[in-house]
């Protein structure tokens, strides 16, 4: 009996050890640390971080939390990288397709010039027009180099 009472009381004691030192983490949360500062915030598919001057200038200052659709998080098993997703509602899927296509050149190069038809977007009735391209009215995507700046080409049918 005196055994049973003995082999009761380490258990006991073990899993009390362990339970406290998975809560006991330099008094943060288990798993806070897994995904601290690794959160990336896209909105129509662009970084937050990078969107172009014309953008915020001209569209994303403009909208308020009523013009976004419920935010999304995908959390990656790779890397354990948490996203946070936001799609305003006036964006349609040809703007957020280009923006899915051209994220990348846009964080190594910054400072991006569209063009749509050859026509630079600098202007506010241009940049609506660029939010509201659907997919189907888009021919081509291109991101090239030129002389003086980057550029991001869209060809509409």
């Amino acid at each position: 009996m005196k055994n049973i009472h003995f082999i009761a009381i380490v258990f006991s004691s073990l899993f009390c050890s362990c339970a406290t030192g998975q809560i006991q983490n330099n008094g943060q949360i288990v798993g806070y640390e897994k995904y601290n500062s690794k959160t990336n915030t896209f909105i129509d598919n662009l970084n937050r971080d990078v969107i172009p001057k014309i953008l915020k200038e001209y569209y994303y200052n403009s909208l308020t939390d009523s013009d976004f659709f419920p935010a999304k998080i995908e959390i990656s098993k790779m890397d354990s990288t948490r996203s946070v997703i936001l799609e305003s509602r006036p964006a349609k899927s040809g703007y957020k397709y280009i923006n899915k296509f051209s994220n990348k050149f846009i964080i190594n190069h910054l400072d991006v010039i569209y063009t749509l038809d050859l026509d630079t977007v600098n202007s506010i009735d241009k940049v609506i027009h660029l939010i509201s391209l659907e997919r189907s009215k888009i021919k081509s995507v291109d991101t090239l180099k030129t002389i003086n700046n980057y550029e991001i080409r869209i060809k509409t049918k």
